[in-house]
Parts: structure tokens; C-alpha cells; sequence
């Protein structure tokens, strides 16, 4: 896949508005180049509140291409997030890549990578035992 130039100043300028705005109660990680890799994102994402991923992204494979590794391991399939991946309970995620919103119709709705991120983000805390 080609380099995306402007991915890395992306990030940045969401980083400095969001700050700005007051937004961030903790501290903002940017993952870029050999950096983004598959286990290090999933790492990130755990109990995340905002996501922002510009990358490339595979709708033959339903994943998202991380630029940390190559395109068959650094893939991060909607099935893995939609499995292993907790956000934060009403956690904001952007898909900045082509085909992000794309996916199988079935009768629930799309089937796809925005999906997976939205599974990611409904769950239920477990129940406090008394």
C-alpha cells in the first residue's frame, strides 16, 4: 500500500484541537509508522474514550492496515476488535480511511469495520458483588 503523507500530520492536528478544546482529561498517544503495530494499537485501544485511525483499510479482508508492519500481519481484522477489543463506555472512534464504512447488508445493518467498533465499544461493566 502506498505511504499515506498526510496521516501523521492528521493525527497531530486532532491531537492540538482536541487538547485545545479541553477535551482530554489524560494524557493523547500517537502511534506512528514502525510504531503501529497490530499488538501496540490493540494495546491502545483498551478503555480508550476517543480513536482517531487514519490508515489504509482492506474491505476484501474487513481490517485495518497498520503502517508498523506488513500488509498480512500488520492487518488489525474487525473480528479481532470486535472480540478482543473494550473501549470506553461511549467512546468516540473516526475510521479516516477508504471503505471504513462499508461492509456485507444484512438484516441487522452493515457488516463490516464500523461495526466491529461499535461491538468494541457495548459492554457492560461486570456487577459489583456486595
Amino acid at each position: 500500500m502506498p505511504q499515506l503523507p498526510h496521516a501523521e500530520e492528521e493525527a497531530r492536528d486532532v491531537q492540538s484541537r482536541l487538547s485545545e478544546s479541553g477535551l482530554f482529561a489524560r494524557g493523547v498517544t500517537i502511534s506512528t509508522g514502525h510504531r503501529a503495530t497490530r499488538d501496540h494499537v490493540k494495546g491502545m485501544l483498551q478503555g480508550a474514550d476517543w480513536v482517531h485511525l487514519a490508515c489504509h483499510a482492506d474491505l476484501e479482508q474487513s481490517a485495518i492496515l497498520l503502517a508498523g508492519e506488513d500488509s498480512v500481519s500488520g492487518a488489525l481484522p474487525a473480528s479481532e476488535v470486535q472480540e478482543d477489543v473494550k473501549l470506553a463506555p461511549g467512546a468516540t472512534v473516526v475510521l479516516s480511511a477508504c471503505n471504513t464504512g462499508r461492509g456485507q447488508i444484512k438484516s441487522e445493518g452493515v457488516i463490516g469495520l464500523s461495526r466491529a467498533f461499535l461491538a468494541a465499544g457495548d459492554f457492560t461493566p461486570p456487577a459489583h458483588s456486595h
